[in-house]
């Protein structure tokens, strides 16, 4: 062990490093150890149904090191307790998607930043978040037909139909505000508010606004044959079903990366997919007549497959835009199912 003033006096001498030194360097270099992060910025909310957009600005101080995650906590204003939510997913960015709010129930969320060093000290905590349940009312949006539908932020709906080259957006008194005027399948939404379309051709992936301006588009080459459905996951990524070859896939829009997420035979034809408050993927399979729900390493959790016409049946299960709890639309039945597995 060198003594402090000896090692102190070397420092001085040799300058500082970025790094440990090493018994085999001609001079010993000062290594300054990274210290855990401080605190990032108190977190912003906005809610949306049961989920809420949590965005937060970096830690001032990163010890010494590079912030390579956030962690995101929750709890109920009335309990003490935190509970992490990103357990499995890293997040180096300053954003992230709460799925699964509880309705009338007061929540705070804040954020750790963490380097090598380790997890620093929390950010103060939000304000105060409470998921209020929807008003249910009918009410005729257009007479054409709907494929797939989502509410934004704002409230705007966005409307798909592949048949026509139309996708409409409405605002939240149901005036149409925009016609996009193309053809598209599916409908999701960014974890920054942007809309996301999957094409009638197959192959593109638009992204607009909430108010339906374009911001761009991304192309899948081949082997994609046929994106159909599409999710959002908390990190960013995209998961699209590639309806003709059978497959699930991630996309990364930041660098238009698509990779295969591992499901061989577990699936046809991949039609809709959605993200469970787990942010597990659950995808409907159009042949099979199942649903399944899986992880990103694709291990099946759960599988439902009970065709018929029957009660607690499928036939034809189509709408993964509704299974966004348990739920699953019924294309020839045109009813809504309540799917439940064990936890």
């Amino acid at each position: 062990m060198i003594d402090d003033e000896i090692y102190k006096a070397v420092c001085e001498l040799n300058g500082y490093s970025a790094s440990p030194p090493t018994p085999s360097s001609d001079k010993v270099d000062c290594y300054i150890k990274p210290r855990k992060p401080g605190p990032p910025g108190i977190p912003t909310v906005s809610a949306r149904n049961d989920t809420a957009h949590v965005t937060w600005t970096p830690t001032q101080d990163d010890g010494g090191a590079k912030v390579t995650n956030y962690k995101v906590e929750i709890r109920r204003s009335n309990q003490y307790t935190w509970e992490l939510l990103n357990t499995n997913d890293r997040i180096p960015g300053t954003s992230y998607l709460v799925r699964g709010l509880v309705e009338g129930v007061e929540y705070e969320l804040r954020v750790k930043a963490e380097n090598e060093a380790g997890t620093g000290e929390p950010s103060q905590p939000s304000g105060a978040l409470t998921y209020v349940g929807p008003s249910v009312f009918m009410r005729q949006l257009q007479t054409g037909k709907i494929s797939d539908l989502t509410v934004s932020r704002l409230g705007n709906i966005a409307v798909t139909n592949p048949v026509v080259s139309s996708t409409t957006i409405y605002n939240r008194t149901f005036h149409m505000i925009k016609d996009i005027s193309i053809a598209t399948r599916r409908v999701s939404q960014t974890i920054d508010g942007q809309l996301v379309f999957t094409g009638a051709d197959g192959k593109t992936i638009y992204f607009y606004s909430e108010d339906g301006t374009p911001i761009r588009t991304i192309t899948c080459g081949a082997p994609v044959r046929q994106v159909t459905g599409i999710a959002v996951m908390p990190s960013g990524e995209l998961v699209v079903t590639d309806f003709f070859n059978g497959k699930v896939l991630l996309l990364d829009p930041s660098n238009e990366n698509i990779t295969s997420i591992p499901t061989p035979g577990m699936f046809s034809y991949p039609h809709f997919a959605a993200i469970d408050k787990n942010n597990n993927i659950i995808v409907s399979d159009l042949s099979n007549v199942k649903v399944t729900i899986l992880d990103t390493e694709g291990l099946a959790l759960f599988n439902y497959a009970e065709p018929g016409s029957g009660e607690g049946q499928l036939s034809n299960p189509t709408g993964g835009g509704i299974i966004c709890g348990r739920y699953q639309w019924q294309g020839f039945h045109r009813h809504l199912l309540r799917l439940s597995p064990a936890s």
